[in-house]
């Protein structure tokens, strides 16, 4: 189950709030596992080293995300803009 901390400020606050508090933040592991983030713009998102397990990311914009490290076992990325 995802943070609701992390997906409040992903989801409600935006991209920019979100790599601010990761730039903030540097050692907080996101914990975004099972989050529906379906058909959501994350472009240039910071994503790096997040747990994203069984997260729906299907038709996301990840256009210049950083998923460096990012745990993405069995989340669904199915027609997600991975450019």
């Amino acid at each position: 189950m995802a943070n609701e901390k992390h997906l409040t400020i992903l989801l409600q606050d935006g991209i920019e709030a979100w790599n601010k508090f990761r730039r903030t933040n540097p050692t907080v592991q996101p914990d975004l596992r099972g989050a529906d983030l379906s058909g959501y713009d994350l472009t240039r998102v910071d994503l790096s080293h997040a747990d994203l397990a069984e997260a729906d990311l299907s038709d996301a914009y990840l256009i210049r995300a950083d998923l460096t490290e990012a745990n993405l076992t069995g989340a669904n990325l199915t027609e997600a803009d991975l450019i």
